[in-house]
């Protein structure tokens, strides 16, 4: 455990200008100071959050002409706004613009006045919102140039630059993913970038939720569209309903996968990395006919295991989950040819009942913009103990997303959803090696994964 002092906490706390930025960035630090009372020496110079009230919310409100322009400058009195239920009389003032209804003719008159996707949106979301709904975006934004080069180098100074072009994170991503990107994935800004920017709120209802399901193959696919949707359907009761049209894991498993379809599949990949973790691949796995699938692949950089090699390796460990996480490829060779039990003789199976695998998430918790979720192993026997201790000793609240008994496969599934998002390396606290900080399209695909064992 880090051992924080104030010289530490104070330097730290030098690189953010209010003390909300403080806590989201580094809370253990922001703790260790509320917790030494050095709060109010080291945070002298940040703000504080301000505490609105109906009258400065109003007070706030009258200077902007426009919602937009209200969100875009002063998040926190939105928020508030929203949260006292007095958006609408705080904003009677304002231009809505949400009575113009827009048809293909008006909006390929609005599209022209602009040069690129990215000036559309900005300018008028609620045209491109509609043509978009509609199904014309192409015909209307032909004339249309895309300003980001593909090749062009993302610098976290040129990120913030384009990103306080957007109002929304998904008009961002849509108009500048190259920038969105490596703001998620390369420099880990992404929240930093659009703390200014607002999601568009979707009412969403039963009726709504499951037309717009119909449009999508896959959960993921679906998740990609509408960030935010897999929590509200959960929430609603209604997400498997939604979805039981869609293709996952299990329905893959059950109704696709023979084996000439997965060889069939097989012929699209070239490396056995890449098939080994799609759908087809695992199914390959469970069939034991990886090798047939993956004959006329590049071997260069994979090592063909020998039976005498395999049995020499698995020598080496002394349970089956430590043979899976210390050589996975391994263990994937032995299982694939059906050797697994002749070269595990020596092995000790474990002697708890851990049959069950479970994600949930921890409610409000969030590392580089994603979610954070404890990933794990427990039994059913125990139902939620395991779950309520850990999230009572992190002091966190949970939802559980999927606790689901899978039998012989606990330690295997277990190494193989920890490979997936970031580890937000906390430094105390038990389970603290199992949180991991999930997409929403990470999270869907683990869903996917854990559905084919059972």
């Amino acid at each position: 455990m880090k051992k924080w002092t104030e010289e530490m906490i104070s330097e730290l706390a030098k690189s953010y200008s209010t003390r909300r930025e403080f806590k989201l960035y580094h809370p253990q630090a922001y703790k260790a100071a509320w917790r030494y009372g050095w709060l109010e020496t080291s945070c002298a110079h940040l703000k504080k959050d301000i505490r609105w009230t109906e009258e400065l919310i109003q007070k706030e409100a009258i200077k902007y002409k426009t919602r937009s322009e209200f969100n875009l400058a002063c998040k926190g009195a939105v928020k508030a706004a929203r949260r006292l239920g007095i958006m609408e009389s705080v904003c009677s003032h304002m231009d809505s613009g949400r009575n113009i209804k827009w048809n293909k003719e008006a909006i390929l008159k609005e599209a022209k006045k602009y040069s690129s996707r990215s000036e559309f949106q900005r300018k008028a979301g609620s045209a491109r919102n509609a043509a978009q709904k509609m199904g014309i975006m192409e015909e209307v934004c032909t004339h249309m140039t895309r300003p980001e080069a593909k090749n062009k180098k993302w610098t976290p100074e040129a990120i913030l630059k384009e990103a306080k072009k957007y109002r929304h994170p998904s008009d961002f991503k849509c108009a500048a993913p190259g920038a969105y990107h490596a703001a998620h994935n390369k420099y880990g800004i992404l929240e930093k970038v659009t703390e200014h920017m607002s999601y568009k709120q979707i009412q969403w209802s039963k009726d709504l939720m499951l037309q717009e399901a119909k449009k999508f193959r896959t959960r993921v696919e679906f998740t990609k569209a509408y960030p935010g949707v897999f929590n509200v359907g959960k929430r609603m009761g209604i997400w498997d309903e939604a979805c039981a049209h869609m293709e996952c894991g299990l329905a893959l498993s059950a109704t696709k996968w023979t084996d000439d379809a997965i060889i069939t599949e097989a012929k699209k990949y070239t490396t056995i990395s890449e098939f080994q973790i799609c759908p087809a691949g695992r199914a390959a796995r469970r069939r034991n006919i990886m090798d047939a699938c993956t004959a006329h692949m590049d071997r260069s950089h994979y090592h063909y295991w020998t039976n005498e090699e395999l049995a020499a390796e698995a020598a080496k460990f002394l349970t089956r989950s430590e043979f899976t996480f210390k050589s996975p490829n391994a263990r994937a060779a032995a299982q694939s040819r059906g050797i697994m039990e002749e070269i595990c003789q020596h092995m000790t199976r474990m002697t708890g009942d851990a049959d069950s695998i479970y994600i949930w998430e921890a409610k409000g918790q969030f590392f580089k913009g994603k979610q954070i979720y404890k990933l794990g192993v427990t039994s059913k026997r125990l139902g939620l103990r395991r779950i309520k201790e850990v999230a009572k000793v992190h002091g966190y609240e949970y939802e559980i997303i999927i606790l689901k008994k899978v039998k012989n496969y606990t330690f295997f599934l277990e190494q193989l959803i920890l490979s997936y998002g970031d580890d937000p390396e906390f430094s105390e606290g038990d389970g603290k090696t199992e949180f991991r900080a999930l997409t929403e399209e990470e999270l869907m695909e683990l869903l996917d994964i854990i559905e084919e064992y059972d």
